[in-house]
């Protein structure tokens, strides 16, 4: 009896670079083995242990009512606590979304952050750059691609336009990432979800920024044959079901399932007979595989 083996390869139209090489997974458990909360994960798209939390010396104890939020608090009302859970390292994740008063939603900075003095976080910044400093496609991206911010004035709509070299004011070319280094504190990366970086300014307040995830492709593919064995010594055509259908691409943070062409083959072995490339705009592909 010969084994029936399915290939697949699928190809996006947004243009996605194999560069970063990353695959979005989350770890399942804490360095100290908090359990990872997979609600608060996907619905703030980083990678998030524990529960959320507030804190005592912050108004409401550190919880903000408003229609929209991604929490419930122990009075069963719709908001947002001022951490999101702990990161990897157990360290807790300022919430983004979370503002002492309604009011000051979209309204704690300017487009261009005028007359903010960011300050140094020791060493916790430092710390958390030491292993993205040693894969210089991941650096790259945190330092170039445009983050979101709830208290500027796009509110998190958009992105600001900035990105970490153009909000420390870097001179173009320069290498010397020093101050970044210094005030940028790095609770979740964005291999693993949205990066969370939390910033601190006028003394004590902090403020987080987020950079959307890196663009990835998944391919999920479930394949059938319309036979399950073929008697040895005979040969006969083999059809075979590919699909793709739950398959998706993410960028900026967003899912979409909007793939314009897909590529399949189907191969035998141990004789590594394969069909020719099918491509397709369906997620269901059929392909005939002679002399099996």
């Amino acid at each position: 009896m010969k084994k029936i083996i399915i290939a697949t390869f699928l190809i996006c139209a947004v243009l996605i670079s194999t560069f970063y090489n990353i695959v979005l997974a989350f770890n399942p458990y804490s360095e100290s083995r908090r359990p990872l909360n997979i609600g608060i994960s996907l619905k703030y798209k980083t990678e998030v242990f524990g529960e959320p939390f507030g804190r005592d010396d912050l108004p409401n104890k550190g919880f903000i009512v408003v229609p929209n939020g991604g929490m419930i608090n122990e009075k069963g009302e719709k908001g947002e606590y001022a951490y999101l859970g702990y990161n990897y390292k157990d360290q807790p994740i300022t919430n983004d979304k979370y503002f002492r008063s309604i009011e000051k939603i979209g309204s704690v900075f300017d487009r261009n952050y005028e007359n903010v003095v960011w300050q140094d976080i020791l060493p916790e910044a430092p710390n958390s750059w030491y292993d993205i400093r040693k894969n210089p496609a991941l650096l790259n991206y945190m330092l170039t691609t445009n983050f979101y911010d709830e208290d500027h004035i796009t509110a998190g709509k958009t992105d600001t336009g900035l990105n970490l070299l153009k909000l420390f004011k870097i001179p173009e070319g320069s290498t010397d990432y020093s101050e970044i280094f210094r005030k940028a504190w790095v609770l979740t990366t964005p291999d693993t979800g949205s990066a969370h970086i939390r910033l601190r300014y006028n003394d004590t307040n902090w403020n987080t920024i987020r950079i959307p995830a890196i663009p990835t492709i998944e391919c999920i593919m479930t394949a059938e044959a319309d036979k399950k064995a073929i008697e040895t010594g005979k040969t006969e055509s083999v059809t075979v079901k590919i699909d793709t259908s739950h398959s998706y691409w993410v960028m900026a943070d967003q899912e979409s399932k909007n793939i314009s062409e897909r590529r399949y083959w189907a191969g035998t072995s141990p004789d590594k007979v394969e069909s020719e490339i099918v491509t397709t705009q369906g997620n269901v592909c059929y392909i005939t595989l002679p002399n099996v």
